[in-house]
Order: C-alpha cells, then sequence, then structure tokens
C-alpha cells in the first residue's frame, strides 16, 4: 500500500523540528556529507517533503528570488526508490513554481538518466549538459 504524503513549505513557511530533523538524517544518511544542510529549513526557500507512514523519504528544494527559481536537491531514501516518490515530489515541486509564475531553472547531478528523462516528461529542457560528479554525494568515487 503506497501511503506517501507530500507536504509543501513554501517561502515564508518553517518546518516542524522533528521533520526537519527527519530531513537533516535523510541528506545525512543518504547523501554523506551534504553541503547544502543550511537550505533544509531556510524559510526564504521552497521545500517538499515526502512521507511514508510519518517518516521523511524525500525532500527537493528551490531558492526563490523575485520571479526566478532555481531547483535543486532532489533527494529520495535508497529504501523507497523505485515507487514513484521522486517523479511525484518533481511534479509537485514543478507545479508550486509554475503555478506562481516562476521561470525555473534546474540543476541535476544524478547516478542515472531517470531524473533527467522526468524533468524532459514534465516540459523542462536543457540549455546546458554537464557531466561529473560531486565529491561526498552517494555512489561517487
Amino acid at each position: 500500500m503506497n501511503c506517501v504524503e507530500l507536504l509543501v513549505f513554501a517561502p515564508g513557511d518553517q518546518v516542524a523540528l522533528p521533520i526537519d530533523a527527519q530531513v537533516r538524517n535523510l541528506c545525512a544518511t543518504e547523501y554523506h556529507s551534504y553541503h547544502y544542510m543550511e537550505q533544509v529549513n531556510d524559510q526564504t526557500r521552497l521545500r517538499c517533503l515526502a512521507l511514508d507512514h510519518g517518516r521523511v523519504v524525500g525532500f527537493a528544494g528551490a531558492d526563490v528570488r523575485g520571479r526566478y527559481a532555481t531547483a535543486g536537491n532532489l533527494l529520495v531514501a535508497s529504501s523507497v526508490r523505485g515507487r514513484g516518490i521522486g517523479r511525484k515530489i518533481e511534479r509537485l515541486r514543478h507545479s508550486w513554481l509554475t503555478t506562481h509564475g516562476l521561470r525555473t531553472i534546474v540543476s541535476c547531478t544524478c547516478e542515472t538518466t531517470a531524473s533527467q528523462q522526468l524533468k524532459l516528461e514534465i516540459g523542462m529542457r536543457p540549455i546546458t549538459i554537464r557531466f561529473g560528479f560531486r565529491l561526498g554525494v552517494a555512489g561517487s568515487p
């Protein structure tokens, strides 16, 4: 049974401390040295969360500046990958940004092409492509 709940914390909204701690734990266990940790509860950012039976299993953020947004940092717990949670949270983030009239730039560094494919499916188009990895990210050398 799929009991995934999606939450949106718009710029200005505060994430409750128990949820904040779970997001930080997700980032620490799945992303190793997550270098955006201060963004997890940054109230100037859009934060989208996926909860499975009350446990945070997905996180996506976007930096909102005027009419523009930079979306990045989509993360799904490895224990629940393959269930469409990344797809749901990406669609939620994209929908919120589009509904609020924001022009969005997306950054994507991942282990597979699934994230890039999803971005194409929801109407995003690449303007530049870089290949590589980030040190400290799960799966990097």
